[in-house]
This record gives C-alpha cells, structure tokens and sequence, in this order.
C-alpha cells in the first residue's frame, strides 16, 4: 500500500493514542510507514513525495 494512502488511517489511529500536540505529526508519519509496510530509516524519503 502505497504511503499516502495510509496517512488518513493513520491520522485516525493517532488521535486515539492522546499525545501532546508536538508528537502528532512524528507519531503520524511514522504510523503510516508501519501501515505501509515501509522501513523506518526509509519513511522520511516518502514524506517529501
């Protein structure tokens, strides 16, 4: 799955976890990646897509 395909789901699954506002974006990102089976060293590359 491709990774801005998963930004909204993650979007939904980090709202749940209660995080103070300077986490979210971080703890966003990286949830996508894990949705979409991406390596954490290899996330940052998809973001600036």
């Amino acid at each position: 799955m491709q990774f801005q395909n998963c930004l909204i789901d993650a979007i939904d699954v980090v709202l749940s976890w209660d995080l103070p506002d300077e986490s979210f974006a971080e703890a966003v990102t990286d949830q996508a990646g894990l949705m979409a089976r991406i390596a954490p060293e290899e996330v940052q590359e998809h973001c600036s897509d």
